[in-house]
């Protein structure tokens, strides 16, 4: 089933061929093999663009949270690593604030809410990483991770991936 976004489109896998050779890309694929084991599904999928932000200049807070985050309904606050994401960035993010994937180091370890003080875009410590048009991110279920802002007046272009064990159905 197709889920137009504000920024893209979600199972965009399905949308074109294309997109097929990132899913078996061979050095982003090793990762994922490593990490998790060779008894895996492709989970999800999305197509990004995120325009720039708000030319009145009013800037909107990024939405932090983790992903698979319905699996504390069921084994509550110790949730495994079940999914893995590969962020390819198809434009240079290495501009601060070209809405690049913010990632909270050590949020996988923590299953408190993600603090985000008052005033602040982001959890003390968040990274913004500066990245190349062909790299790739990954993160996993339990990091905290959001859109950064966007005001370098480029669009961000990025195709995610994520990957969960066959078991865990999307």
């Amino acid at each position: 089933q197709e889920m137009r976004t504000g920024s893209g489109f979600k199972n965009c896998i399905v949308k074109d061929d294309a997109f097929i050779p990132l899913l078996t890309y061979s050095k982003s694929l090793s990762v994922v093999v490593q990490l998790l084991g060779a008894h895996i599904q492709l989970m999800v999928s999305h197509l990004i663009y995120k325009h720039f932000s708000d030319p009145s200049g009013k800037i909107r807070r990024p939405g932090w949270h983790r992903d698979y985050a319905a699996a504390t309904k069921v084994l509550g606050d110790h949730v495994p690593r079940v999914l893995l994401k590969c962020a390819f960035y198809l434009n240079d993010m290495t501009q601060p604030n070209s809405g690049m994937t913010l990632v909270a180091p050590g949020t996988n370890r923590d299953s408190n809410p993600i603090d985000v003080p008052e005033g602040e875009l982001g959890p003390q410590g968040y990274v913004e990483a500066s990245l190349k048009a062909g790299d790739c991110l990954f993160f996993e279920n339990r990091t905290g991770h959001a859109a950064g802002i966007n005001t370098s007046g480029n669009v961000r272009k990025a195709i995610m991936l994520g990957y969960g064990y066959r078991w865990v159905m999307p």
